[in-house]
């Protein structure tokens, strides 16, 4: 218990220690949440709250907290809850997996400050993160179970592509141990011609980058956001994954390797983003 509070201390670190969080689109966050506020005390006349269903969790908290805290604790508390359910969710998921999440604990640490955290992107945040809770807890009893879809509902309304996100992911290493090398080619290159085949007819819809495939599709781009001094981590981290992948493919071979869940994110990862 100690290690895990201890180790909550240290992740919350950021959010206190600073004269303000810098992250994207918070700001705005914190400005909606006082327009609705305004809004629902009639100091806003012609203005009104449109009804949506997702992408709405953080600024109901955020707003709830604005009338209790003020803006500056308001944002630092949300934030920080956040952090917390990212950080843990993923934990708890990756233990349930392996059997051990502390020895990558580090990594996790970085991963929660990385790029979603830096653009300020918190529903979709915070979707990961329940979602990542909600599937730990759906391979327990019936209680669990319960408490696993109220979550995954909740991801699914702090934002549904998040928890869409988990979805596939959990999707595709279920099928690493239960479709064959084969089967899952077949359903991978048809994935990608769909992609491929809706790029051409509607180019608007996508970013489509050039060149070289980039560190974005190892997702170690992550922890490079802030400044170029991280640069030799990511590097370093790439090394030891395509070393982790090399070791595996020479002792089971390449249909060995795809019947590996987390093999085929990565090949899927690659692919779409080349």
């Amino acid at each position: 218990m100690t290690r895990y509070l201890l180790t909550s201390i240290l992740l919350l670190i950021p959010c206190f220690w600073l004269p303000r969080i810098h992250a994207g689109d918070l700001s705005s966050h914190v400005y909606n949440a006082w327009l609705e506020g305004e809004l629902k005390a009639g100091r806003a006349p012609g203005l009104y709250l449109a009804n949506q269903w997702t992408n709405v969790v953080f600024d109901e908290m955020l707003a709830c907290l604005l009338r209790l805290t003020g803006a500056d604790w308001a944002q630092r508390i949300s934030v920080a809850l956040c952090v917390l359910v990212f950080f843990w969710g993923l934990f708890a998921w990756i233990r349930a997996q392996s059997g051990d999440a502390w020895t990558i604990s580090p990594a996790l640490m970085m991963l929660t400050y990385g790029r979603i955290f830096h653009m300020g992107f918190f529903n979709f945040y915070l979707a990961l993160g329940l979602a990542f809770f909600a599937f730990t807890l759906l391979d327990r009893g019936s209680l669990r179970r319960l408490s696993g879809l109220f979550l995954l509902v909740l991801a699914v309304l702090a934002h549904a592509v998040g928890a869409f996100l988990v979805v596939f992911a959990v999707l595709v290493l279920w099928a690493g141990k239960s479709v064959g090398p084969r089967a899952f080619l077949s359903g991978a290159a048809v994935s990608i011609l769909l992609i491929l085949a809706a790029r051409l007819v509607r180019p608007k819809w996508f970013f489509v980058q050039s060149g070289f495939i980039s560190p974005e599709a190892f997702g170690l781009s992550q922890f490079r956001i802030y400044g170029s001094e991280f640069a030799t981590i990511t590097v370093a981290l790439i090394t030891v994954l395509l070393l982790m992948i090399a070791m595996d493919s020479e002792s089971t071979g390449v249909s060995g390797l795809l019947t590996r869940g987390e093999c085929r994110l990565l090949l899927l990862s690659l692919v779409v983003s080349a």
